[in-house]
């Protein structure tokens, strides 16, 4: 059991290291990706949840 919850765990990190790496060459390569980054930036769970209360 403990090794499927660490393997589980690592491939996560792996792939979010990877995404972040990506996604940082992409920004170097592309300077105007950046503004579309923050134009299209997705919502957090909480601002998501505020806004479906009121």
């Amino acid at each position: 059991m403990i090794p499927l919850a660490f393997g589980s765990i690592a491939w996560l990190y792996r792939t979010e290291k990877e995404m972040m790496q990506k996604e940082k060459i992409q920004r170097q390569k592309n300077s105007v990706s950046v503004f579309v980054d923050l134009k299209n930036q997705k919502q957090s769970f909480f601002t998501t949840f505020k806004n479906s209360i009121l």
